[in-house]
């Protein structure tokens, strides 16, 4: 078996990364930047330690990351440029299953058609998924994705209120006599 007792060494050779027109500088701020999320922070790193022709292990080993991670970066800063770096692709997830029609549908319904008086005077989340036929947590959703509380929108409802003529009134003289009334346990001071 001569050929297991020689050892072959292969040198990996690393070839620089070259950067656009102006990146360099552009990177340098985003590695030195506070505000920007770490993940596009790592990514200049990357993009940088390859132009200085570092090996994607070197580069996986000083950010921190996975070494076909360092080879993405790479890859897409090669392909598309910042733009590649920049920000994330759309990932592929659920798709949506209430359509911008719907959502139009609740938000105007919400904000302005009055419920049935009879149920209530201001729209909840159950009324109106079974006004609309639709499940009540998705018209949360919509409803907390617009900002919108039904319950603190004010509307003119006919309601269950009896007028402000026809209320009792608040005055001293009328408050004492609720007071004084027997059999309820109060007692006027």
């Amino acid at each position: 078996m001569p050929w297991a007792a020689i050892l072959v060494s292969m040198a990996t050779i690393t070839k620089k990364l070259p950067l656009r027109r102006g990146d360099r500088g552009i990177l340098e701020s985003w590695v030195r930047s506070r505000t920007l999320p770490r993940r596009q922070v790592e990514r200049a790193k990357i993009v940088l330690a390859a132009s200085r022709g570092e090996s994607s292990r070197g580069i996986a080993a000083s950010v921190g990351i996975a070494r076909d991670t360092a080879r993405l970066w790479m890859r897409r800063y090669e392909a598309e440029g910042l733009d590649g770096i920049e920000s994330d692709r759309p990932r592929a997830g659920r798709p949506r299953k209430i359509t911008r029609k719907v959502e139009e549908e609740i938000v105007e319904k919400t904000t302005n058609k009055d419920p049935p008086p009879e149920e209530s005077t201001h729209w909840t989340s159950r009324l109106m998924g079974k006004a609309l036929r639709i499940d009540h947590v998705t018209i949360w959703r919509v409803w907390r994705k617009y900002g919108l509380k039904p319950h603190q929108i004010h509307t003119t409802t006919s309601g269950t209120a009896p007028p402000p003529s026809s209320r009792p009134s608040t005055s001293p003289q009328a408050m004492s006599s609720m007071n004084a009334c027997p059999g309820t346990g109060i007692r006027s001071s």
